[in-house]
């Protein structure tokens, strides 16, 4: 059986050497909700599996997707403080730590996200576009004004003022179905 161990938080140190430890080191502590000390159970995480860390929402936050010198997948780089930790036995092809994934306490699987968050998404990458297009501008402005602006510059301009103003029009709302404009080439 894989393991996985949920929702550690912080614990305080209660046998005498975790409190030595605790107050000459400064080292802390967590618990399972099943009580389980986070130091003592990553013996129980087998070598050959890769371990993740994900979050109450099950994202996956954190994988050790590659085996250290001897060859495991170690799960001590965790401090996994109100996350979970799940061993598996591969990842699927384009897992990550970029919150695209989750673990539904089985498998691995792409994320599906709510409309808000759709929505959310949108209005960021419209907000990215529009200041990536507005340096284009500026620098293309900048040789209009000082009238060292070529030909192919002046309709680079026209193009790129094009685009940002269809930008403007970007509705986040109507996520996740937007026909983004392209940018100039």
């Amino acid at each position: 059986m894989m393991n996985n161990m949920k929702n550690f938080t912080l614990a305080a140190p209660e046998t005498a050497e975790q409190k030595r430890l605790a107050a000459s080191h400064g080292v802390l502590f967590l618990k399972s909700d099943a009580g389980e000390d986070w130091y003592e159970c990553q013996k129980s995480f087998r070598p050959e599996t890769v371990k993740l860390m994900y979050d109450k929402d099950g994202i996956i936050r954190s994988i050790t997707a590659k085996p250290n010198a001897e060859g495991h997948y170690d799960v001590s780089g965790f401090f996994p403080e109100n996350m979970s930790v799940a061993e598996v036995e591969n990842l699927p092809e384009g897992a990550d730590i970029n919150g695209r994934w989750i673990f539904d306490g089985e498998n691995i699987i792409p994320r599906s996200y709510s409309t808000q968050e759709l929505r959310q998404q949108a209005a960021n990458k419209k907000q990215e576009l529009i200041k990536q297009s507005s340096l284009q501008i500026e620098t293309l402005n900048d040789a209009t004004d000082l009238g060292m602006a070529s030909e192919e510059e002046l309709r680079l301009l026209t193009r790129w003022k094009t685009y940002r103003v269809l930008l403007n029009r970007v509705d986040p709302e109507a996520a996740p179905d937007i026909d983004w404009p392209q940018p100039p080439q």
